[in-house]
């Protein structure tokens, strides 16, 4: 009879033994099964995906990121979605690159956009239930599963970029844990939010950079300023260890040329959609401040770390564990890996300077570290 003990010899031979492209099938595989069949196929979680999945079927429809009849929907901002308006109608406050990513499924689609009106059955229990407006809805499953594929493929991405550091079967359960012991399976894989397609960016720059691909890996991490902004200082920390590891100023050159490019196209965008030659575009005042007190900024952070039900290390206290391992092995973590980590750090305190812990509601658990643990 085959022991428990053997089988788990047996998996790990065989997760060991695997090339790197079937090791990154074992990894994906049970993730992507698992997101894609929780996530929100026929609901909207808040207005955030609601808002980029508006976008991307705009786009694949019309070939614009602008719409000219949303005009109810600008005072309430925040409450049905992020719509402002811009000097040619109504766009979102985002960046596109979450968007993007959805428009080929849209393009399939070809559904048109559904409107339910005010005291239909079908906005009870949802987030716009009670608001003054009817309510446009685009086919919603293009959003469910470019967040499940995201963020499956970046934990996936991940397990790739620990392998050498840890070993194939470490790296495999590691993988496994962050798929399912952070804000990541609750929230990006959840929907059409900016996390997943930032989190897939930021994965796959720190490989293509640790494999000693800077250009294209500084051209992912620009794809994830594209997406979401405040990444920029992850791109940065990436690009500075790399080059200080190997004494090399082309190294950070060249890791932060397709950074550039991204926060490039990021301004100008801005400047043709909403008129401002800026990295904040349509945020507005969500740029600015949390608090301006070191108080309420220390209580800010021991929310997002402690909080019941957002505290980081609250939900996910594994991570206590590994960042304790970090520190003990600091003198062999070199190079981008360890610019991930103190990218991911530095991302997280400024994100937390910016934002309420909270992150609004519509989700489970945290989302605002979601970039930095996919940096480290």
């Amino acid at each position: 009879m085959v022991t428990a003990m053997q089988r788990l010899e047996r998996a790990r031979t065989f997760i060991d033994d695997s090339s790197g492209g079937r090791f990154f099938l074992v990894v994906l595989a049970p993730v992507l099964a698992i997101y894609l069949a929780t996530a929100s196929w026929t609901s909207v979680a808040s207005s955030d995906p609601y808002t980029n999945m508006m976008t991307a079927w705009q786009m694949a429809n019309n070939g614009t990121v602008v719409f000219d009849d949303l005009g109810p929907y600008v005072p309430l901002r925040g409450q049905i979605s992020w719509i402002v308006e811009g000097p040619d109608g109504q766009v979102s406050q985002y960046p596109p690159g979450a968007a993007m990513l959805a428009v080929p499924l849209y393009a399939i689609d070809g559904d048109d956009l559904e409107v339910i009106p005010q005291g239909d059955p079908r906005r009870d229990g949802t987030y716009y239930e009670d608001l003054p407006v009817d309510v446009v809805l685009p086919p919603l499953w293009p959003g469910a599963a470019v967040g499940a594929v995201t963020a499956a493929v970046a934990v996936a991405l991940a397990a790739l970029t620990a392998r050498p550091f840890a070993g194939a079967f470490v790296a495999a359960v590691g993988a496994w844990v962050y798929a399912f012991g952070t804000g990541t399976w609750a929230v990006a894989a959840d929907d059409l939010w900016q996390h997943g397609p930032a989190m897939l960016w930021i994965a796959l720059g720190l490989l293509l950079v640790t494999r000693d691909h800077p250009w294209l890996g500084g051209l992912s991490l620009g794809l994830a300023i594209l997406t979401r902004p405040p990444t920029a200082i992850i791109a940065a920390a990436i690009g500075l260890a790399s080059g200080i590891a190997k004494r090399s100023v082309v190294e950070v050159a060249k890791v932060g040329a397709g950074a550039v490019a991204g926060l490039a196209a990021l301004v100008a965008y801005n400047a043709v959609v909403l008129d401002t030659a800026s990295i904040t575009g349509g945020y507005g005042a969500a740029a600015e401040p949390y608090t301006s007190s070191v108080l309420g900024y220390v209580q800010n952070v021991l929310g997002g770390l402690f909080d019941p039900a957002r505290g980081l290390l609250f939900l996910s206290p594994f991570l206590i564990v590994a960042v304790i391992g970090a520190i003990a092995a600091r003198g062999s973590l070199r190079g981008p890996a360890f610019g991930g980590l103190v990218g991911g750090g530095a991302y997280l305190v400024v994100m937390w300077g910016l934002n309420r812990y909270s992150g609004g509601s519509g989700f489970v658990g945290y989302r605002y570290p979601l970039e930095a643990i996919a940096a480290g």
